[in-house]
C-alpha cells in the first residue's frame, strides 16, 4: 500500500522544512518513508535533500 504524505516544521531555523513524500509498506512489520525536504530558508542555496526512512514493527 502506498500512501501520500507530507511534514511541515515552521521556522527559518534548521529544523524548519517541508518534507512531501510517500510512505510504501513492502510487508506489514515494514514501513518505509521516501520523500524530498525543502528547507524553509536556504533553498537556493542548497537547504533540500532526499529523505528516506525505514521503520520494522517488533510486535
Amino acid at each position: 500500500k502506498v500512501t501520500v504524505a507530507a511534514d511541515w516544521f515552521t521556522g527559518r531555523h534548521s529544523n524548519g522544512y517541508l518534507t512531501p513524500g510517500l510512505i510504501y509498506k513492502p510487508h506489514p512489520k515494514v514501513t518505509t518513508y521516501w520523500s524530498y525536504s525543502l528547507g524553509n530558508g536556504g533553498l537556493r542555496s542548497g537547504n533540500h535533500f532526499f529523505l528516506f526512512e525505514i521503520g520494522y514493527n517488533f510486535n
